[in-house]
């Protein structure tokens, strides 16, 4: 018996810069079920995550600096999958920087 680890979207694609923003799973299905966000690199730079007030304190994250709920990812077309909390807010150190999708299952 085999693992289905076929990443299946649940919303819309979001664009994140250096402003908060939500990828929200869409709103006709159950946004519990969302288990992973599906993360491509536009432009080397950090993103992190966490609730609306969490990374709109934190700000920007920068080079150097550390910051909870941060990873950095430096090649352009890198995909990450990151299992958060299905209402989780990002910011990224660059502007335009990462797309993300709400989804289920996804490895990589």
């Amino acid at each position: 018996m085999s693992i289905d680890t076929t990443f299946k979207p649940i919303g819309l694609t979001t664009l994140v810069g250096t402003s908060a923003v939500q990828a929200s799973p869409d709103p006709t299905s159950d946004s519990r079920a969302c288990t992973t966000f599906r993360v491509r690199c536009l432009v080397a730079a950090y993103l992190t995550w966490g609730s609306q007030a969490s990374v709109t304190a934190a700000g920007a994250p920068g080079a150097g600096t550390p910051v909870n709920n941060t990873i950095g990812m430096s090649i352009v077309g890198e995909v990450e999958y990151l299992e958060i909390p299905y209402a989780s807010y990002f910011i990224s150190s660059v502007a335009a920087s990462f797309e993300i999708t709400p989804g289920i299952g996804g490895t990589g």
